[in-house]
């Protein structure tokens, strides 16, 4: 990952549903640090196609650090 940049992001992956099917984001967990806007992207849709969501709908997200 290319550090230094003006804008970095963080990326990282959580679920958006409880166990029960209840609304309730869960933690946090980190994929990556200090990524550009591009690389961020490119992991979250990295993990899109590699991952099922599955019931809790895990997904990975990027935002600016």
């Amino acid at each position: 990952m290319r550090q230094g940049t003006a804008e970095s992001y963080h990326v990282f992956v959580r679920s958006w549903y409880g166990p029960n099917g209840e609304p309730l984001p869960g933690r946090k967990t980190t994929l990556a640090r200090r990524c550009t806007y591009a690389e961020a992207r490119a992991l979250c849709e990295e993990y899109r196609r590699e991952h099922n969501p599955g019931r809790r709908s895990w997904k990975a997200e990027f935002e600016r650090e």
